[in-house]
């Protein structure tokens, strides 16, 4: 974050749910509770700042994931 930028919370909070997405998608060991709708919930609250369109991206990204897993049956 910067004066011209997001707060610096908020970058950490896209970071985790970039971080908690990839988790999920690979099925990690280490993912502990992470799921997709928590990655998305977390996401969509840190897109505020986004002057370039790649945050609300990621967000297209995490709900064609939550809507490809809810097709799936495993």
């Amino acid at each position: 974050g910067s004066a011209d930028g997001p707060p610096a919370a908020e970058d950490f909070q896209f970071a985790a749910a970039v971080a908690e997405w990839g988790l999920v998608l690979r099925e990690s060991p280490y993912r502990g509770g992470a799921n997709l709708a928590a990655a998305l919930a977390r996401a969509e609250a840190a897109c505020g700042y986004d002057p370039h369109g790649h945050r609300h991206a990621f967000l297209d990204l995490v709900r064609r994931s939550v809507a490809l897993a809810a097709g799936r049956k495993d």
